[in-house]
């Protein structure tokens, strides 16, 4: 299960939140890795699944996430600047379906590229 995947599968309106990455079981922010964390943003989940604080670089799996994110944010809300402030300004739903594209696209790609492959390996004159 890639990271979009987990993320999609984690978040649910009860544990979503707007213009934070995190926030504690007092509604207040807080880092989306400590443990009193219960509510999320969109990146904060992300943060919160790969085990990164949101002060660290991330590592492939949430940067791949995040850039995906970006790409597909930019075509359905081109009106905002990323992914975090569609969160902020659109809502969960809008979340939901930022996930559910990126996760369409991605899988899309990877049958295309698998499709390439298959194309390749019967074509003699490209050894592998």
């Amino acid at each position: 299960m890639t990271l979009l995947e987990q993320t999609l599968a984690f978040m649910k309106p009860e544990n979503w939140t707007q213009f934070h990455h995190a926030r504690g079981i007092d509604n207040y922010p807080c880092d989306p890795t400590d443990p009193q964390a219960v509510r999320f943003c969109l990146d904060g989940a992300l943060h919160k699944l790969c085990g990164k604080s949101k002060y660290s670089q991330g590592d492939s799996a949430y940067i791949y996430a995040r850039d995906k994110l970006r790409e597909i944010s930019s075509i359905l809300y081109p009106e905002v600047w990323s992914y975090s402030h569609a969160n902020d300004l659109y809502g969960f739903d809008a979340v939901v379906k930022l996930l559910k594209e990126a996760i369409k696209n991605e899988n899309s790609r990877h049958n295309l590229c698998s499709g390439l492959d298959s194309v390749h390996s019967k074509d003699n004159r490209f050894p592998r």
